[in-house]
């Protein structure tokens, strides 16, 4: 039901804007499956802000594994300048080969 309900949240928002900030509240649910559903989403549409607010999501290991891997390959598609792109989690993994 959580599941339904997080999804027409997003679905029903006015605006993109509020569609961003539900979507960067549900990523932020730690142990959620939710959570790895709105990070993927987040990357696909890019809102502005995106790229910083997936870094420092990064640093939550209270996330679950999934959301874990979906955040690493997701920060792996936006163009970084000098730092590794794919994260330890899909590494350790083996969902990416680097």
């Amino acid at each position: 039901m959580a599941w339904a309900e997080a999804v027409e949240k997003v679905y029903k928002a006015k605006s993109d804007e509020e569609r961003a900030v539900i979507l960067r509240r549900l990523a932020a649910t730690e142990q959620s499956p939710v959570a790895a559903w709105a990070i993927n989403l987040l990357g696909k549409v890019n809102p502005k802000g995106t790229a910083e607010f997936l870094k420092s999501l990064a640093a939550n290991e209270k996330l679950s594994l999934e959301s874990h891997v979906v955040l690493d390959l997701e920060q792996a598609s936006f163009p970084v300048v000098g730092e590794k792109k794919i994260g330890k989690y899909s590494k350790l993994l083996g969902f990416c080969s680097v």
